[in-house]
């Protein structure tokens, strides 16, 4: 696959695309390298700007990982499981029978950096909601979760005026008319860092979730993208199959 700078698609996801391609003309396996950046600006003759979106989206997708330092490799996904149910930290308590509540860490406005423009579909000139909780469970720390929706999908939110701390973002969204329709997951395990020890109460080091979901409305459009860390100890992921 070449670039064609005069074509209609975007040249970060042309690279995608050639990136795509390259990994399997070459039978590259999981945790094999990629060319480097400086060599994919050389190979495909495009900025470096544009290979660091293409590797962005490539790694949200799950078909590469980027290890600081090291270089960026072919992701393993033969282990990646969906989860059937879009449904909301506070519903999913309220299933098992427990109560929650959330410190609200930040709720403002601001303008996206690259990696959101790529991951919302959104223009660098489109605002976005920022919404950092610690979400707790029975009055402990679970979850530090942040959410970023686009304030164009939000039309009729009045989201000044929510509290929450004790609001289900997702049931305020759907009570002012937002159509929650589908939803993509992806999880994976991590060590707490010191903020992740200071907020959730566990020792630096110790075993966590880290989620991220993207959620769409029932037009197709992004309405969330939520970062989620989770303590290990007290997190489950039951994934029910059939054959």
């Amino acid at each position: 696959m070449k670039i064609d700078k005069d074509k209609d698609m975007p040249l970060y996801h042309q690279v995608e695309e050639y990136i795509k391609e390259y990994i399997s003309k070459n039978k590259l396996k999981p945790g094999d390298m990629l060319p480097t950046e400086s060599e994919l600006e050389d190979m495909l003759k495009v900025s470096r700007t544009t290979i660091r979106s293409a590797i962005i989206s490539l790694q949200y997708s799950g078909y590469v990982i980027k290890q600081q330092g090291k270089g960026t490799f072919v992701a393993d996904t033969s282990y990646e499981q969906q989860l059937p149910l879009l449904r909301s930290f506070t519903e999913d308590a309220i299933a098992r029978g427990s109560k929650t509540h959330s410190i609200v860490l930040a709720k403002d406005i601001i303008m996206p950096d690259e990696n959101l423009e790529q991951i919302l579909k959104i223009d660098t000139k489109e605002k976005i909601l920022k919404l950092s909780r610690l979400r707790f469970v029975d009055d402990e720390p679970m979850q530090l979760t942040t959410s970023y929706l686009p304030i164009k999908e939000l039309k009729n939110y009045e989201w000044e005026d929510i509290d929450f701390t004790r609001t289900s973002l997702y049931f305020s969204l759907e009570k002012a008319g937002v159509i929650l329709s589908s939803g993509e997951e992806r999880m994976e395990v991590d060590i707490a860092d010191s903020l992740d020890s200071m907020l959730l109460k566990i020792p630096e080091g110790f075993p966590i979730f880290v989620t991220q979901r993207i959620v769409f409305n029932d037009k197709g459009n992004i309405v969330e993208y939520a970062d989620s860390r989770t303590r290990g100890d007290r997190h489950k992921a039951v994934i029910k199959l059939k054959r």
